[in-house]
């Protein structure tokens, strides 16, 4: 689900995807099966946070989730995935439970958004999200 929602949104954003459920990367147009989809800025890298003991514990399932930019002038290959944290465009997660909620940064602050199902959009419901500087 994830690699057709990352590589679908539109053409030309996203060219290619790696997973920790993927052996390799993979290309976008492969994945939608239209070479339209070949073409983007950007590579999403993601893993799904899937463990039975969640699953067991009745915790949420997710996934996490990064957004690198393309190198200029060079094609998309493995050491497109590897760059450095202080690197990420964006990054987040996304909590499946009884409520959906995206967590999301743009390297400057962190919001969350809250699936409204029976619209299928996400409203903007935590702004400017941070761990307290100090406990109770």
């Amino acid at each position: 689900i994830m690699l057709k929602q990352f590589c679908g949104s539109s053409t030309g954003i996203i060219s290619a995807v790696a997973s920790e459920e993927e052996d390799v990367p993979r290309c976008c147009s492969d994945v939608m099966g239209d070479p339209a989809f070949s073409e983007g800025e950007y590579v999403a890298v993601f893993d799904p946070i899937d463990g039975s003991k969640n699953i067991d514990s009745s915790l949420p399932v997710g996934t996490i989730f990064g957004i690198y930019k393309c190198q200029p002038g060079k094609e998309v290959d493995e050491k497109t995935f590897l760059q450095k944290g202080n690197e990420l465009i964006a990054a987040g997660y996304c909590l499946y439970s009884a409520t959906t909620i995206l967590v999301l940064t743009m390297g400057s602050g962190v919001d969350g958004f809250t699936l409204d199902p029976d619209k299928g959009n996400f409203f903007h419901t935590h702004e400017d999200m941070r761990i307290p500087s100090a406990g109770p």
